[in-house]
């Protein structure tokens, strides 16, 4: 999904997926010039509306940890922390 301001210009964009009613946010991201002004939180807003539209009843986050700003909007959402996870990367050599 993209939000774009009232100049046609893309200010966010994000990730959702449904499957079996969850529905999973992901990778949403602001361009620097237009964070802390509502446009992450207005669109993970308008992705939630999508999904409850098509029957998802559960919704779920995943966000780095070192992610400090999306850690504080995904808890002004009402989100906690559901568990931690991490990614292995194979070391070729």
């Amino acid at each position: 999904a993209v939000l774009r301001d009232s100049q046609g210009e893309i200010v966010s964009m994000g990730l959702g997926t449904i499957e079996k009613g969850y529905f999973g946010i992901f990778n949403i991201v602001t361009a620097k010039a237009y964070q802390r002004l509502g446009y992450s939180h207005t669109l993970i807003s308008d992705l939630l509306s999508w999904a409850k539209s098509l029957n998802a009843h559960t919704a779920y986050v995943q966000v780095r940890q070192a992610n400090y700003p999306g850690l504080g909007l995904y808890e002004k959402l009402g989100y906690t922390d559901g568990y931690h996870y991490w990614y292995r990367v194979k070391v070729e050599g």
